[in-house]
């Protein structure tokens, strides 16, 4: 039996997108074995959580927020001044301290410059700029997720312009969503007080009991 001409192409275009899947992996793969680094240091920062005091990032969908640390106690420890300036919610900025200051750098890879949008990394990548209260600055950019979509590749305080090769290195995959959470899970939500919002409970009213007539004296007329 034979295959019509139209069939056949199409089977051969189907195999020939299977195979250039397969071929970027495999060179990706490949890029990762052979520029592969031991690692110096597996802590991402050296920084702790409370030594910081302002963050800017930009997230995956362009939007930039900026937080300031206040003097003040909880929940006003956090505010935000990009977009809008109000309250920041104290669980979703420690979520990301915590991220960047215990984070752990899984391996370091040497990739060349021309190779850097196979990672997902550009100008335009989801990007932190962490400054601490001794005025040190830091810097991370948010690349693609690895094969397994467990860790992502990344950069850690990148010289500007960017050097060639990049020292790109690998991260967890939490990073990305502590910082493209919506905009909304970054405002401080108040608690509603005891009681606030709910239906009043009317108090049942006592019945009053009946006065019962006075028994008329016996014996007198009317």
């Amino acid at each position: 039996m034979k295959l019509k001409t139209s069939t056949l192409v199409l089977v051969l275009l189907a195999l020939l997108a299977a195979g250039g899947s397969v071929f970027w992996e495999m060179r990706r793969s490949a890029v990762d074995s052979k520029t592969e680094q031991p690692d110096t240091s597996a802590e991402l920062f050296t920084f702790q959580e409370a030594d910081v005091q302002s963050i800017a990032l930009i997230n995956a969908e362009g939007k930039t927020l900026q937080f300031e640390q206040t003097a003040q106690d909880f929940p006003n420890t956090w505010k935000m001044t990009q977009p809008k300036p109000m309250t920041a919610d104290e669980a979703a900025i420690a979520f990301l301290l915590d991220q960047l200051a215990s984070g752990q750098v899984e391996r370091r890879l040497e990739v060349p410059v021309a190779q850097q949008q196979e990672f997902g990394l550009s100008d335009q990548s989801p990007s932190l700029r962490v400054q601490l209260k001794d005025s040190r600055v830091h810097r991370l950019v948010l690349g693609k997720e690895t094969f397994d979509r467990t860790h992502l590749y990344a950069l850690v305080d990148p010289a500007t312009p960017w050097p060639d090769p990049l020292s790109v290195v690998i991260v967890p995959q939490s990073i990305a969503t502590a910082v493209n959470r919506p905009l909304n899970e970054w405002e401080y939500q108040p608690q509603p007080s005891q009681g606030e919002g709910s239906p009043a409970v009317p108090t049942p009213a006592v019945p009053t009991p009946p006065v019962s007539p006075s028994p008329s004296p016996e014996g007198t007329t009317p």
